[in-house]
Parts: C-alpha cells; sequence; structure tokens
C-alpha cells in the first residue's frame, strides 16, 4: 500500500518518506491535546482525576511558554537590552519539571499548583562585571513598565510580583548600594535576602500578557503566564550550574535524575569553590575599575591619620555608663582598622588587600553601631557611642582610596555633620572625603567651616581648661595640624586651576595663592617640625612672590624671611638624603631661583634628573614629568 501511494504521488520515496513523517508528528501532537481537550466534555470530567488535570494544565503552560519565550527574547534584543549583555539564556518549564514542581511542593503546601509556578519562562542575563548588573535591572525595570518604545511589548505594563536580591555581599558593598539605589528609584519594592550557601543574583518575576487557559474545579480560567528574569555574572553563573547540579538537588529534595555520591565532602568544595569565584568577580571588577576610572590623584590621597584619643574616648565611654561588652567590640573594631593601615603601609593605599581589611573593619563598626542604636539606652552615652562608631566606619571607607568607597564615606559624614553639627570633627572629615572625590569648592568651605568652629570652641577651652564632648583635647590637636595643610593644597589646586585658563582673573589667582600661604603658616606654628607642611608653606610662597612681582607688587619681607626659614629645614632634610623626595628637591630649586641663587637652583635641578633617571623617589609619571621638565629649564 505505501508504494501505491508512493507512485499516486508526485515526490520520489524519500521526499514522500520525509513529509510522510512530519505528518505523522503533527498528528500525534494533535491527538495528544484532542486527549486533553476532550475533558471539555462534563461526561469525561467526570473521570478526570487530579493527576490528569495537572498534565492538561502543565501542557498547556508549556506550550503558552514557548511562544511567551520567543516574543519575549524578541522584545530584549529589540530594546537594546540585549546589547548590555555578555550572555543571554531562556527555557520555558516542560511538562514533566512542571509536574515534579507541584507535587514536591504539595508536600509543604498542599493546595500548591501549577498556577503557583512563578518561573514558567526563565530569562536569564549575564555579565562580565557586577558593575554591569545594577545598570541592565534599570533596562529590564523600564522594558517591563513599558519605558521603553516598543511595540508590542510583551509584558503586563509595570507588573512587578516579586524583586529579590540575593547576595552574600557586606552592607558597603558599592554594587549593592547602587542596586537598591535603582530599584527605589524605580518605585520597585524589593527583598534583600542573604544566602548562606553565598548565591548571588538579581531575580524579577513579571507577567506577560499571554495567557494559558488552565482547567479548575469551576471550568477554565485564563493565566496570564509568568515570568522570572535573572540577572548575574558569568563567574556566578557557573557556580550555580555546578551548585545546582550537585549541591541544590540535593538541599531542595529534587530528583536530579543520577544519583550524587559523598556529599559530606561536595558540600564544602562548593562553598570553596564560590568563594573563588566570588574573588574571580570581585578582581574583575577592579580591572573594569581600573581600566575605566581615573584614581584618586598623589595630591588627594595623602595618609588619612586618626586621631589618637582611644583612652580618652573609652574613658568617656565609661564615665557616660557605656556597658562594659560595647566598649570591647568597639576596641576590637580599632584594631581591625589598625591592621588595615599597616597592610596599607605594606601593600600601598589602593591594594585589593588594604581595600578587603578597610571594607572588614567598617563593616564591624557599622555592627557596633546597629547594635548601640538597638540595645543601649537613650542618653549622652549611647550618642557618643554611635558618633564614634560611625566616625570610625566612614573612616575606613575614606581610607580606601577608592571612589565608591569614598562616596559612601561622604554620605555617612553629610548624615553625622548634620546629626552632631556642634561636632567639628565630623565637618573637618566630610572636607577630606569631598577633597578626595576631587569636589574642589565644596571641600574648601567645608574645610573654612569647621576652622571656624574649632577656634571658636578652643577659644573658650583655652581659657577654661575644658574641652567638651563636641571637641576634645586630642580632636583639637590632630585638626589645628591636619586642617591648615588640608584646606591650603585646596586653595593652592584651585589657584592653579585658575590659572591653567585662558585669559584668566590673574588677580583672583593672587589672592587664593595669598590665602594658601597665610593658612599654611597656622599649621606651622601648631606642628614646626612637619616636614611637609614646610615644604607646602615654601612652594606656595615662592608661587606667590613671584606673581605678586610680576604685577608690580612691593616686596613682603616678612613673608620672605618666613620663606627663608622652611628653606632652611627642607635643605637640612632633604640635601643630605641618599634618596631625597624629588618633590621636596622642586620647591628647594624654585625657591633657589626665586631667591637669585641661580647656581644653587641648577645643582638641585641636576640632582632631580639624575633621581629621575636612576628611578629614585618619585610621584605619579605625570607629576614626576612636570618636575622634570622644570628642572631642565632651569639646567
Amino acid at each position: 500500500m505505501w508504494l501505491e501511494l508512493i507512485k499516486i504521488t508526485a515526490f520520489p520515496p524519500p521526499v514522500f518518506f520525509f513529509i510522510l513523517g512530519h505528518l505523522w508528528a503533527d498528528m500525534v501532537t494533535a491527538l495528544d491535546f484532542i486527549k486533553y481537550d476532550n475533558c471539555r466534555n462534563p461526561r469525561m470530567e467526570q473521570g478526570m482525576g487530579k493527576s490528569d488535570a495537572l498534565a492538561l494544565n502543565a501542557a498547556r503552560l508549556e506550550m503558552g511558554g514557548r511562544d511567551g519565550e520567543k516574543n519575549v527574547l524578541q522584545a530584549i534584543m529589540h530594546s537594546g537590552l540585549g546589547s548590555l549583555c555578555y550572555a543571554i539564556k531562556s527555557r520555558v518549564k516542560s511538562e514533566e519539571r512542571l509536574i515534579e514542581k507541584v507535587t514536591r511542593k504539595r508536600k509543604e503546601k498542599e493546595k500548591y499548583d501549577v498556577d503557583s509556578v512563578t518561573d514558567v519562562i526563565g530569562i536569564r542575563l549575564i555579565t562580565l562585571f557586577r558593575k554591569e548588573i545594577p545598570d541592565i535591572v534599570r533596562e529590564v525595570l523600564a522594558l517591563i513598565a513599558h519605558g521603553k518604545e516598543l511595540s508590542p511589548n510583551p509584558f503586563q505594563k509595570s507588573c512587578f510580583e516579586e524583586i529579590i536580591i540575593y547576595t552574600n555581599a557586606p552592607h558597603h558593598d558599592p554594587f549593592l548600594a547602587q542596586l537598591k539605589e535603582v530599584l527605589s528609584q524605580a518605585g520597585a519594592a524589593f527583598e534583600l535576602k542573604e544566602s548562606l550557601e553565598g548565591y548571588s543574583s538579581v531575580h524579577i518575576v513579571s507577567r506577560i500578557c499571554s495567557v494559558a487557559k488552565l482547567r479548575t474545579d469551576y471550568g477554565e480560567k485564563k493565566h496570564p503566564l509568568p515570568i522570572e528574569i535573572q540577572i548575574r555574572t558569568v563567574f556566578e553563573d557557573a557556580w550555580g550550574e555546578i551548585d545546582h547540579r550537585f549541591g541544590y538537588v540535593q538541599r531542595a529534595g529534587k530528583n536530579s535524575g543520577t544519583p550524587i555520591h559523598n556529599s559530606a565532602l561536595v558540600q564544602p568544595h562548593l562553598k570553596v569553590l564560590k568563594h573563588f569565584t566570588d574573588a574571580c568577580a570581585h578582581y574583575a571588577d577592579t580591572i573594569l575599575v581600573s581600566a575605566t576610572t581615573p584614581l584618586i590623584s598623589k595630591g588627594e590621597q595623602g595618609k588619612i591619620i586618626s586621631v589618637e584619643s582611644d583612652d580618652d574616648i573609652l574613658k568617656r565611654f565609661s564615665e557616660l555608663n557605656v556597658a562594659a561588652n560595647f566598649i570591647t567590640v568597639y576596641v576590637e573594631g580599632r584594631k581591625l582598622r589598625e591592621e588595615a593601615s599597616k597592610i596599607s603601609l605594606n601593600q600601598g593605599a589602593q591594594h585589593p588587600q588594604t581595600v578587603s581589611a578597610y571594607i572588614q573593619a567598617a563593616e564591624h563598626f557599622l555592627q557596633v553601631r546597629q547594635a548601640g542604636e538597638r540595645e543601649l539606652s537613650d542618653g549622652q552615652g549611647k550618642a557618643q557611642y554611635i558618633y564614634y562608631a560611625r566616625m570610625n566606619e566612614a573612616l575606613c571607607l575614606m581610607s580606601t582610596e577608592a571612589p565608591e568607597y569614598v562616596q559612601q564615606a561622604v554620605e555617612l559624614y553629610t548624615e553625622l555633620a548634620d546629626l552632631y553639627p556642634s561636632f567639628p570633627l565630623a565637618k573637618f572629615r566630610l572636607a577630606q572625603a569631598v577633597a578626595k572625590l576631587g569636589q574642589t569648592d565644596p571641600a574648601i568651605e567645608l574645610y573654612q567651616s569647621a576652622e571656624e568652629a574649632v577656634e571658636g570652641i578652643a577659644s573658650v577651652s583655652h581659657k577654661t581648661g575644658h574641652w567638651p564632648d563636641e571637641l576634645p583635647l586630642a580632636d583639637y590637636t590632630h585638626v589645628s595640624g591636619a586642617l591648615p595643610k588640608l584646606l591650603g593644597y585646596q586653595l593652592w589646586k584651585k589657584a592653579e586651576y585658575i590659572g591653567s585658563l585662558p585669559d584668566h582673573d590673574i588677580e583672583e589667582r593672587t589672592s587664593l595663592l595669598y590665602r594658601a600661604v597665610m593658612v599654611t603658616s597656622k599649621g606651622l606654628t601648631a606642628r614646626p617640625d612637619d616636614i611637609k607642611i614646610h615644604n607646602n608653606f615654601a612652594y606656595y610662597a615662592t608661587q606667590y612672590l613671584e606673581l605678586l612681582g610680576s604685577l608690580g607688587g612691593q616686596p613682603d619681607s616678612a613673608l620672605h624671611a618666613q620663606l627663608s626659614s622652611s628653606l632652611s629645614v627642607l635643605e637640612h632634610h632633604t640635601l643630605s638624603a641618599t634618596n631625597p623626595d624629588i618633590f621636596f628637591l622642586d620647591t628647594i630649586a624654585k625657591a633657589y631661583q626665586h631667591l637669585g641663587r641661580s647656581d644653587d637652583a641648577k645643582s638641585v635641578a641636576e640632582r632631580i634628573v639624575q633621581l629621575v633617571q636612576e628611578g629614585g623617589n618619585q610621584g605619579e609619571p605625570e607629576i614626576t614629568l612636570k618636575i622634570l621638565k622644570n628642572a631642565l629649564t632651569i639646567k
């Protein structure tokens, strides 16, 4: 008979059997759905069990999910979201998987059914870097909210059924803060879940416009198809796939299809692997930041020196009846910060190990502060304790020298300056953090405000001999020496910027240089042995006097005398050193030039050239090149 059919048709035998095969497959599929749809007959429904209804609904969900998956993927590509991702994965839960999930879940929730499943369609957006995740989340939210010019849009408008951030990141992680900000700006409610296994991903559950007709006890209902979008890094995705195959299936009680041996060994290995993949993700972000973000310049870095007032602070805590256990954990935090400072001296301020140590200390102080807020009784003791815990938390963040953490420090110090307006140290630290981000004008304003507050309190305390909680003597000693140096630098920096502009206001530049000189001279009074303050003063004074001379101004004999004094300190410290700092040598050469000591200036310039050629004590390449050019001009 098959041969007769072949003869009747115009197709050769191979083509005929190819067509027949496809017809047979379509017929089988149709018969399957006829089998399920026959259940619409009331007489058939009477004999239809729960398992048959579950199978019918699961099949309909799968079929609807297939079409919905295509529409969503097209929307992702056409909206431009796809171009932001390293890779995109998708899947639709099969009839078998849906049945298995419902059966398993019913052991916990009796009424769980296929319409309870929220990930019929699953889309996974994969990035190379964690830092890319907030931008992708923002785009996904915009797509679901119909903020994209896309027609048709497969999503139900602004349908955010559930958003969960699974994380093992510390609270101070800038990535986490940015992610929260993106969700908050979109007005999307979200839940933060800390995973014991370390799982890190963003899950967004929504609905698409396509529906599946589901059988119920009362007839049929239209069920909008649910979709779960996961956003994670390629490192997290790799670990997640391995964990899902050998770890999650055991923890969730799933049937993996193949036996998993040695589970007692597998689970610890998965945790170790998670540490490795997290390290890779963080290091990838480090590479991205290094390649795309200018680091904080050497001039803005400096060394963040803590106020050496541990004993005074701890004594004050005791006087204010802060419990001994709270004082103990505070001391532990200071030890962590001191350890981070030692690592910074050995490895460098922006080394990953340094940053990690400071973040660990910041996390400790965050926990100290939260415990104090929860458990300490209201009063002056609680206020003081929380103030110093937050100050240390912010100081650790600022000490990382990483712009994203410094920005968090700015936010913390801003809150502290508002909550404790009479505490000058908070405003002083805020000025430091703002300066590190290159915001010169706000830094100048904040330093000046802090200076006024310090001088106001000090004028009274010097007379009474009593230093208040707002400004303990240790705080005053630290700020009175550091503030003039830092404020002077910001004033000089602004003068340099104005001088770089075409047709700049030379009088404004002169005024700024003069202020830099006068402010820095206060630092010399407070710290007469600080070689860096002598260097800054001599550098600014030389520039100012040269500019004043070019404008025909009268020589300032008192300033000349002070310049000669600082120059003498610099000469004693620098010229006899085996490997002197070229910044100090540059200042000496310029001062010699201004004072008419040409031969001495040439001698120092030759030494600068030699040091640069030998790779001696240098700073940033750009600044070193500038110093070298000046030295060659003098030679």
